[in-house]
């Protein structure tokens, strides 16, 4: 048998988040998820309330995420900034004439302040774009220069060479000097970079990479990495727990399904035409896992790559769906149907869990089927998110 998939349905999971508050999702080593609640963070290690009362797991190779239930991620209001490696710190620039932004040396950073995270100093070749004003529309990544976006909508490309007060930047070897007033947003042509380190999803909408995470008696403290520079002696308070939604421990080699790309389609049970899939913004994703849409009854299929030793699947009916939405789902290696797992999802059992083990070596196909249920094909309408394991 080429692969080993194990099924749990997830009813009894929702049941105790329900009634007992775990209102987190704990996705382990394994990439199997179990309901928890009151994460502590300790040192090396997490200490936590589940189903059968309090549990510790290491963080170094025994917990890949905890997360928000929902897996929302909330959107960003008001003014941020991007970095290059896809982080995002919402807050706003310091007040004209502000001394400390302007001290010696500044003009390798951007000075940003933070609700949460207190007064930063960014280096300004980790940033990717700034966002002032989240009405208008952001200023478009070019490789080859600097976009300016006036608040006339004026887009103007250039050679950025310090931001403060003022953006200074070099348009056709003639310097000017912006008021950030007079902008509505600008990006950076700094080369992108893969994202590393852990990874933190707040309730402000930021997502920022720490070197730690500290829970004390008055909250969580969060250590930013050495991208983000403090700008003063005076740390911030910790973070309230409701504030940090979600954590993804420095993991390198888990990555969303999403990654893989968009599945292809077929369509089964008489289709003769069956609609693409859709993807979530990863952006309003907590983890960065947006799920994918799929309508049945179809199949769908992926190639895994050879390094991938086990998959992570959730699947759910749409909660809009779930009046008449009544289908199977059935997920299958190579299409091999020895070793398929098979599972049925209707109003009274809307989610599933499958975890797929795979022996490596050479790429897969993974193909999850949705066919009809007892009510028909109305409303089957099934929403797929999961965790790819790759490495040795």
């Amino acid at each position: 048998m080429l692969g080993t998939l194990i099924l749990a349905a997830l009813l009894a999971v929702q049941a105790s988040t329900d009634a007992d508050g775990l209102d987190r999702v704990l996705v382990d080593a394994s990439l199997e998820r179990r309901a928890i609640g009151a994460p502590v963070f300790e040192g090396d290690r997490v200490r936590f309330l589940s189903a059968r009362g309090e549990s510790s797991l290491p963080i170094d190779g025994g917990v890949i995420a905890i997360a928000d239930a929902s897996g929302v991620a909330p959107e960003p209001r008001g003014a941020w900034v991007e970095l290059i490696d896809g982080q995002r710190i919402v807050g706003s620039p310091p007040l004209p004439g502000d001394a400390d932004a302007r001290r010696p040396g500044s003009e390798d950073t951007l000075a940003w302040s933070s609700p949460l995270l207190g007064e930063l100093a960014l280096p300004i070749e980790a940033v990717q774009r700034v966002v002032l004003d989240d009405s208008a529309t952001a200023a478009p990544l070019d490789e080859l220069a600097d976009v300016l976006v006036y608040v006339n909508g004026d887009v103007v490309r250039g050679i950025v060479e310090e931001i403060g007060d003022e953006v200074v930047v070099d348009i056709d070897g003639m310097v000017d000097r912006v008021p950030l007033a007079y902008l509505t947003s600008f990006s950076l042509a700094n080369p992108p970079r893969p994202p590393r380190g852990t990874r933190v999803w707040l309730a402000d909408g930021s997502v920022v990479q720490v070197d730690r995470l500290r829970s004390l008696a008055d909250g969580v403290r969060l250590d930013p990495s050495e991208a983000m520079l403090a700008r003063d002696t005076q740390p911030p308070p910790p973070l309230r727990p409701g504030e940090v939604l979600a954590v993804a421990f420095e993991s390198g080699n888990v990555v969303p399904l999403v990654r893989l790309g968009l599945p292809e389609i077929e369509a089964v049970g008489g289709r003769r035409w069956a609609p693409p899939p859709r993807a979530g913004d990863a952006d309003r994703a907590l983890l960065g896992a947006p799920a994918i849409e799929i309508s049945g009854p179809t199949e769908a299929s992926w190639t895994v790559p050879a390094d991938a030793r086990r998959l992570s699947l959730r699947v759910r009916l749409r909660p809009d769906g779930r009046t008449w939405g009544d289908c199977l789902v059935r997920v299958s290696v190579d299409g091999m149907a020895e070793g398929a797992s098979v599972v049925r999802l209707w109003g009274e059992r809307p989610e599933a869990d499958f975890v797929v083990d795979l022996p490596g070596g050479t790429p897969r196909t993974l193909r999850l089927a949705i066919e009809a249920g007892e009510r028909g094909t109305i409303q089957d309408r099934v929403l797929l998110d999961g965790l790819v394991l790759t490495g040795g």
